[in-house]
């Protein structure tokens, strides 16, 4: 487990992943909420889900540099918990309306709302919001990632010589 956030800086490395498109996690590797360090694409495999997964993105180059996973997951198709454990990473789970569960705390900034729920200390999570929602209705990791799973991106075919 990587050590807890003390301090969060302008340009704190977030790995924003949504779970919005059917067997697939898109997640978006951004410094702040200002530049994109990359893009990476997941399978999201039925039962063993959060293992696999935690298991791709500590094989990712970007990971030493990681201090955080945003997770945009509607449909609840990954354990949060599990996830964070795997990982090494504190996860953030955001949302854009009002869960049924408990724990979600609001956030407010420019006038917008937003749902949050993670076991970071409640300071640190929204000085890591505040630094990465920028615009729209949500923060940047977790909006470059769900424009992408919302995308018609499809996988490129091999080259044939």
């Amino acid at each position: 487990m990587k050590p807890a956030i003390r301090t969060v800086k302008k340009e704190i490395r977030i790995l924003g992943l949504d779970t919005c498109r059917k067997q697939q996690v898109f997640g978006a590797v951004v410094r702040g909420g200002l530049f994109i360090d990359g893009v990476v694409r997941f399978p999201l495999a039925g039962s063993l889900a959060e293992r696999v997964l935690a298991g791709a993105i500590l094989s990712t180059r970007y990971y030493p540099e990681l201090r955080a996973i945003m997770l945009h997951d509607p449909k609840r198709l990954l354990n949060p918990l599990t996830l964070e454990n795997r990982a090494g990473l504190p996860v953030i789970e955001v949302a854009r309306e009002r869960r049924a569960e408990k724990g979600y705390e609001r956030f407010h900034a420019n006038h917008k709302t937003l749902f949050h729920r993670a076991r970071l200390p409640r300071e640190t999570v929204q000085k890591i919001l505040a630094l990465t929602w920028t615009e729209k209705g949500l923060p940047e990791p977790v909006r470059v990632a769900h424009l992408l799973a919302k995308s018609q991106l499809r996988p490129l075919l091999p080259v044939r010589d």
